[in-house]
């Protein structure tokens, strides 16, 4: 009796020793390595990495599948992990060691709202870092600006900065449900330009290392936005907000007025170089887009918010680019050279078009070789096309009475060269000395430079002395 009560227990015991075993594999088994498991809202897909320094420093790469991803390390002591995206985005930081089984829930539209569980230390340190957010923010971000952005309509469309501080710097970010925080860094103010990765631009507002932006707005209507954070983007905004109609116009004189009047009512505004630099129109206005960048104050010209408009105004105003122009040889037909002598009549127009030249352009010659002093005007039109046979057919229907020239190389050909041709359209008016007295875009504005110029000699209609040799 006493053996066959035994014999069962014994077998039991048996029985269940591989179960023992097992547990206590599995509960020593986690002293090889730390786990973090993650739920990020917002991170979809995209890979993950961490960072953690034990006896040399160990990086290793993840996998999430729909905002979820498990990472592992191993570090017999405790360290600190830093957790990235793979696009070097920074995601969070906790402190683990072998044995560590930790649980992080965050989103990427505010990162700031973490909760981290596993270790009392990990979960002490997120906990003080939300409740701390703002002024940490304020005290930290010497290395940083932040621009937080709720953008209804957005989703988890993609979103690109640009900005320049000694050199061009591009970042990506991906939003969670219209919301995201964008990362950039810059000691001076820089203009930053927000795009979605399909190139469409949202905004654009002026940061430096320590702001902190708040971004309001709606795809439904992008030009209805509020952002807070600093003066001049608040400015900016606002401006943009409640001239919408005229900015959308395409009225370039217009809204080349409405900013020139902005820049000189608050010429100590950085907020009046970001309108100069980003809305004002300076083809043909390069003298008025001069002199409003030396109305502004020098502190409100920050050279990483005007300096590429400013520079890209200056080259047209060198004394090189807008001195005399000189004695010019061109092509005008397979056998045939023309060369241009400002001083053979009073005025001369020179006209540069690309590959589609606007009907607009051929009435406009055609209507001044029709009505201006023959003998006091000449006119020459020069093409920047590939081939000469795509140009000579490109002309063929025009039947033009003025020049026609072909320039191989475009606008860098010998013979213009020197007067630097910025974008075709373009037009120069000149006088017998070679004077530019005209110098833009506007066929119309060049019209009316030469009929004011020409006024005196409507009457004489004599011949027009020739330019060819």
């Amino acid at each position: 009796m006493r053996y066959s009560y035994i014999f069962p227990r014994l077998f039991v015991q048996l029985m269940l020793l591989p179960l023992v075993l097992l547990g206590l594999l599995t509960g020593c088994g986690n002293d090889e390595e730390f786990l973090i498991k993650c739920d990020i809202k917002g991170l979809g897909n995209k890979g993950v990495e961490i960072f953690y320094a034990d006896r040399g420093l160990h990086r290793a790469s993840f996998h999430p599948a729909d905002d979820k991803v498990t990472l592992r390390g191993s570090s017999q002591e405790p360290v600190f992990v830093d957790v990235f995206t793979v696009d070097g985005e920074w995601l969070f930081g906790c402190v683990a060691r072998n044995g560590d089984d930790l649980e992080v829930k965050m989103s990427l539209a505010d990162p700031s709202k973490i909760e981290i569980k596993g270790n009392d230390d990990s979960r002490r340190y997120a906990a003080f870092l939300s409740a701390n957010d703002s002024i940490l923010r304020r005290c930290g971000n010497d290395e940083e600006f932040l621009i937080k952005c709720d953008i209804k309509g957005l989703g988890n469309k993609g979103v690109e900065i640009f900005y320049a501080d000694r050199g061009l710097h591009r970042a990506s970010f991906h939003p969670a449900d219209d919301k995201v925080t964008l990362r950039g860094s810059s000691q001076e103010p820089v203009f930053v330009d927000v795009f979605t990765v399909d190139g469409e631009w949202l905004f654009g507002c002026v940061a430096r290392n320590g702001d902190d932006l708040e971004v309001k707005m709606s795809l439904a209507d992008p030009s209805k936005i509020e952002i807070k954070g600093n003066d001049d983007s608040r400015r900016y905004a606002a401006f943009l907000s409640a001239n919408d109609s005229i900015l959308r116009s395409g009225d370039a004189a217009a809204v080349n007025a409405l900013i020139a009047r902005e820049v000189r009512a608050n010429p100590s505004y950085i907020s009046s170089a970001m309108l100069l630099a980003t809305r004002f129109n300076a083809r043909g206005y390069e003298l008025l887009a001069d002199s409003l960048i030396n109305t502004l104050t020098p502190e409100a010209r920050p050279e990483g918010v005007i300096g590429g408009f400013a520079g890209l105004v200056g080259e047209q105003l060198t004394p090189a680019v807008r001195g005399d122009v000189r004695t010019m040889t061109f092509r005008a037909a397979p056998d045939t050279v023309v060369r241009y002598v400002p001083a053979m009549q009073s005025y001369s127009l020179l006209v540069f078009v690309g590959r589609s030249k606007h009907d607009s352009i051929r009435s406009v010659l055609r209507e001044m070789q029709s009505t201006l002093p023959k003998k006091r005007f000449t006119e020459i039109e020069m093409t920047v096309m590939s081939d000469s046979a795509t140009w000579a057919a490109s002309i063929r229907r025009d039947s033009a009475k003025w020049v026609q020239a072909w320039l191989p190389g475009g606008v860098a050909h010998n013979a213009v060269r020197a007067v630097q041709v910025p974008y075709v359209p373009f037009f120069i008016v000149t006088d017998s000395l070679g004077h530019q007295v005209y110098r833009g875009g506007s066929v119309s504005a060049a019209s009316d430079t030469l009929r004011s110029r020409l006024a005196p000699y409507f009457r004489d209609e004599t011949p027009a002395d020739s330019i060819a040799d």
